[in-house]
């Protein structure tokens, strides 16, 4: 990421920062067991964050920031044409979509602080029109009789909303502890799984179960000298996914 800030004021500043918000990409040997679930995939989100804070007293201040985002979906999946080699499909679109953030800061004194944070759900709507290749007559023809040969496929991901708190305090001039508590809606992720299933070729998109995930986190700053700082820290995340039902095109 890229992270600039100004100062307006003493008490007003404004900030730009250029993110990468969520990323997978994998890629499968091409003669995979599960290549008719998944073979390539790339799911990536670039965010803009144009920003503005104030400090209203001496212990509160607000930030808010929209958060413009950049998707980009690429997906292929192998088309099992039961006699011969393997056909394929593959997906692609960008989309642009809207969110916002928005953090509070009370400070109890110069070296106490709380924090929390809060990042609302952002939509992006990926539309690819089907480009197949390779099919066997047969299969050409099943899914032409079931509409699907030449038409687009919507999938909408939403980006989840999620919260997080967290404190900093001071236990001398050269350490600081730290933690933050936090959750996401990932229950809300959305259709992301594409795959061919030629013994029953209806829908061409899987909703996946995911679950809402926590966070958790502790660590230490050392003021090693005034130009050197010392982060460390441990957190831990809940899965978001089944272990028994991990989605391929995102492990």
């Amino acid at each position: 990421g890229v992270f600039y800030s100004h100062s307006i004021s003493q008490n007003v500043k404004i900030g730009m920062a250029i993110t990468g918000n969520f990323g997978s990409v994998v890629e499968y040997d091409e003669g995979w067991v599960g290549r008719y679930r998944a073979q390539e995939s790339t799911l990536l989100g670039y965010s803009f964050l144009p920003s503005a804070a104030w400090r209203v007293n001496e212990h509160f201040s607000i930030g808010v920031s929209l958060n413009a985002m950049y998707g980009t979906f690429d997906n292929t999946v192998a088309v099992n044409n039961i006699i011969g080699a393997d056909g394929s499909l593959k997906l692609d679109d960008n989309d642009w979509a809207f969110g916002a953030n928005l953090g509070l800061l009370y400070e109890v004194n110069p070296g106490t602080r709380f924090g929390l944070t809060y990042n609302s759900a952002i939509d992006l709507n990926f539309n690819s029109q089907t480009q197949w290749e390779g099919l066997a007559p047969a299969i050409q023809a099943l899914l032409n009789s079931r509409g699907l040969l030449n038409t687009n496929v919507d999938l909408g991901v939403t980006v989840p909303q999620g919260v997080n708190a967290s404190f900093y305090h001071e236990t001398s001039s050269r350490l600081a502890l730290l933690g933050s508590v936090g959750w996401q809606q990932w229950s809300k992720f959305g259709e992301v799984e594409v795959s061919v299933d030629t013994n029953n070729p209806i829908s061409l998109t899987t909703a996946l179960d995911f679950d809402d995930t926590w966070h958790f986190a502790g660590g230490l700053q050392y003021k090693m000298t005034d130009s050197w700082l010392l982060n460390t820290g441990v957190a831990y995340d809940s899965g978001f996914q089944d272990n028994n039902a991990v989605a391929l095109a995102l492990p």
